[in-house]
């Protein structure tokens, strides 16, 4: 018996069609409005929805998921909830459903009552981002055996034995991300995306969603060249964010996924527009004032993260010195300082221009020399 994700794929195929996997977090903006979102994406047509469980700590997603996290966490969200939360949609939704998480959530659970509770919930496939691929045998044998489909994440640097390995351990469909670092909006798919998808063609038939900063039909095609399936997270979750006080929250994010899937306008997926292309209103002082409020609140946390980032960074610099000081090697290493900034500028999205981080960067790298010649051996 063939897999939902299996199923899902198989009509993309037949159909000549590129599928469309949304990401959303559970419990965002609340559980309630949750479901109904979840509901919508898949009256708008999203072949696979993305259901991510909401964690303190999430390493490999930039600031816009991130608050999406924030925001579940607060309403009191988990593991737990976020299955209750598909259960309670799964009867509505025809579209294929993945849990997206880190390992810890699972871990606390308890893999068995895991893989248990999220087969009766109706989930069809179960990511876990963090999880090595080497490690993955007994959770992949236990999820398997709840007839969930283990789904693995391959990035550009992944090498051609643990692509195999993927090959051979996954099963639904294989996520590429499209370049390194975290989630976020791009303006344009990054370049080795393509190479990357060959890659793993070479070595499996398993189908290939791609995803990491898509946020535009136009990358939604442009995928659809090589891959099977794109992956729209971090732009969905920001019409989310953006709509979340609103009545037309729901409307808005199956307009967004009509843009993405080719029907609509940009302008009629973002709501900026009525049907008959007025100007909207401007929103009253006391909106604009909640709206500068709510941004530079979240400021504040974004710079209290970056104060701990810093010294964290620190701290590595001053370990360095040490042990540099105990072989006797030279504090300054350029080569190593070009290899900072080249990796630094790889991974700027903007709005700042890359100029502008090798700049900040370069002030970092000096104070963090400077720790390292204070360091004590």
């Amino acid at each position: 018996m063939t897999s939902r994700i299996a199923d899902v794929f198989a009509r993309l195929r037949a159909d000549h069609r590129t599928g469309l996997v949304t990401y959303v977090t559970g419990g965002d903006p609340d559980p309630a409005r949750s479901a109904e979102i979840l509901r919508g994406l898949d009256r708008a047509g999203a072949d696979v929805l993305e259901v991510g469980v909401p964690f303190s700590d999430p390493l490999a997603d930039g600031p816009v998921i991130q608050r999406a996290s924030e925001r579940a966490l607060a309403a009191g969200v988990t593991l737990s909830s976020t299955l209750e939360l598909i259960a309670q949609v799964r009867a509505d939704v025809q579209a294929a459903v993945v849990v997206f998480t880190y390992a810890n959530p699972i871990v606390r659970m308890g893999i068995d009552e895991f893989a248990t509770r999220a087969a009766a919930a109706g989930v069809d496939g179960v990511l876990v981002l963090d999880l090595p691929i080497e490690e993955a045998g007994p959770f992949r044998e236990t999820v398997l055996n709840a007839g969930i489909d283990p789904i693995f994440l391959l990035s550009p640097t992944t090498t051609d034995a643990r692509l195999r390995q993927a090959a051979e351990l996954g099963r639904g469909f294989l996520y590429g991300i499209s370049r390194l670092g975290v989630t976020g909006i791009r303006t344009q798919v990054a370049v080795g995306a393509r190479a990357m998808v060959e890659r793993i063609r070479a070595v499996t038939q398993l189908p290939i969603a791609v995803g990491f900063g898509l946020s535009h039909p136009e990358h939604v095609r442009q995928v659809g060249e090589w891959a099977d399936a794109a992956v729209v997270g971090s732009a969905l979750v920001e019409v989310i964010a953006r709509e979340a006080d609103s009545p037309d929250l729901v409307p808005s994010v199956e307009r967004f996924v009509g843009w993405l899937k080719g029907r609509r306008t940009r302008q009629e997926a973002r709501g900026d527009m009525t049907a008959e292309n007025r100007s909207p209103a401007h929103p009253d002082r006391g909106e604009v004032d909640r709206r500068i409020t709510e941004i530079r609140e979240r400021m504040t946390s974004l710079d209290s993260r970056l104060v701990a980032l810093l010294n964290e960074r620190a701290r590595c610099a001053r370990e360095i010195g040490q042990l540099k000081k105990t072989v006797g090697l030279e504090v300054y290493q350029p080569q190593r300082e070009i290899e900072v900034l080249s990796h630094v500028r790889s991974q700027n999205g903007g709005p700042l221009e890359a100029d502008a981080i090798t700049r900040l960067f370069e002030r970092i790298i000096d104070e963090a020399r400077r720790v390292e010649r204070s360091s004590k051996s």
